[in-house]
């Protein structure tokens, strides 16, 4: 699997999701928002993202992040932004 073993595997595995492989410069001291992130990866990750939402139609809220998803929850911390704002932004 894309995030290794996961907490739904009904929503979650490689037969159910579309995994992203996202990478940056660092990782922030705190869950504090993209910052650390170029403004113009940040941006294209966006689209990209809100790209292939619309395609299949999946719900804003179905997006989620390894940190969210990995199981046990705790075992993966990326990506490194807030999945908060990044659902926000799409």
């Amino acid at each position: 699997y894309h995030a290794g073993v996961v907490t739904d595997s009904s929503l979650y595995s490689n037969a159910n999701a579309i995994g992203i492989e996202a990478e940056s410069t660092g990782v922030p001291a705190a869950n504090s928002g993209h910052v650390h992130w170029p403004e113009v990866q940040w941006q294209s990750y966006i689209r990209g993202v809100r790209a292939l939402k619309n395609a299949f139609n999946v719900p804003t809220a179905r997006v989620k992040g390894h940190k969210e998803v990995a199981s046990p929850l705790g075992r993966k911390i990326d990506p490194n932004f807030s999945m908060d704002e990044f659902r926000a932004a799409l």
